[in-house]
């Protein structure tokens, strides 16, 4: 069982092989000719001096003239990330995404899913539990197909409420199951309704995730830190996510007991509910910015309103330059 772990890390090893340097890290080493190139590369079509502006534009926002060896410059970016303002939004926005994720119980439901099954009657709960690890993994690879064409803010307002909806379906699945009338103990069959009921609403509640925080509160998070405190800021969020995941593993099967299954499931509906509203009034959509641009838009505010500003600027410019090259064409002809 541990040595298969070895397969998917060996195939990352071998892929590796192929994956450019960061065009930011490359200009920050003076070597400018080579993130050209891979400029080139992301930007199909792009003119030389479109490339030379980018070029120039990363530049001025890598390049490091401070005095100091490189442990003082350490210490003064970690600082940066909780003094200056954007750093510190992007850093709300960052672990604020990933103890989303973690908080929505789904781990939880993936390390003890076959318990749970088991509990509400299911003969063979590990391939129940596969159903819905299945479900994760179908989900997840539709993410990939439409997260840029919908928006990462667009996609979590409408999942989270999902998650929710789903969780709070199965709390009250859970208060409906048929107990043992002396110990109060749950005594249901897999044919039973109600547990019927709960496979289908964690279906539809891991439907729900996978299609947004699950994925989006990585992609989140490699959106909004400035290179120069890139490093420190998706390691705060990353322990953002496995120190909430710690307390979840360690508590979930005490709250099942102790406020029984129909409330741990409530309560975490309710953090879905929470984190809706995080992601409705503080969390911007960030795609399609640089890294510079980002630094700008978090720099008085969450950007919501800014965010929106911008694209409709960029649709604006956009529609004026087809119009621009369609009277063009037409002059010719």
């Amino acid at each position: 069982m541990v040595g298969i772990g070895a397969i998917p890390a060996g195939i990352q090893f071998i892929i590796l092989y192929w994956l450019p340097e960061s065009p930011r890290y490359l200009v920050r080493k003076g070597r400018d000719e080579a993130a050209r190139k891979i400029l080139f590369t992301i930007y199909s079509g792009a003119q030389a001096a479109d490339i030379e502006e980018k070029v120039a534009y990363i530049r001025e926002f890598t390049e490091d003239k401070r005095p100091g060896t490189k442990w003082e410059k350490a210490k003064k970016d970690f600082k940066s990330l909780y003094v200056v303002p954007s750093n510190l939004r992007a850093l709300i926005l960052a672990c604020g995404l990933q103890g989303i994720q973690q908080f929505s119980g789904f781990n939880s439901l993936m390390y003890f899913s076959a318990t749970i099954f088991k509990t509400v009657g299911f003969e063979n709960p590990t391939a129940v539990s596969l159903i819905v690890a299945g479900t994760n993994f179908i989900m997840t690879c539709v993410t990939f197909t439409i997260v840029d064409r919908i928006g990462r803010r667009r996609i979590l307002i409408g999942t989270l409420w999902g998650c929710s909806a789903g969780l709070i379906i199965c709390a009250i699945a859970f208060h409906f199951l048929p107990r043992d009338p002396i110990t109060g103990e749950i005594n249901a069959t897999g044919s039973n309704r109600w547990a019927i009921l709960i496979l289908v609403s964690q279906i539809v509640y891991v439907m729900f995730y996978a299609l947004g925080i699950g994925n989006i509160a990585w992609v989140g998070q490699s959106e909004v830190f400035p290179y120069n405190v890139r490093g420190f800021g998706t390691g705060m969020a990353t322990a953002t996510n496995w120190g909430a995941n710690l307390i979840l593993g360690s508590t979930f099967l005490t709250m099942m007991d102790r406020m029984t299954p129909s409330g741990a499931f409530g309560f975490y509906a309710g953090l879905c509910f929470l984190g809706w509203l995080f992601v409705l009034f503080l969390f911007p959509d960030l795609s399609g910015f640089t890294l510079e641009e980002v630094a700008e838009i978090l720099s008085t505010s969450f950007g919501i309103s800014e965010t929106r500003r911008r694209r409709k600027a960029l649709k604006q410019l956009g529609e004026d330059e087809k119009r621009r090259r369609q009277e063009v064409l037409m002059e010719k002809v």
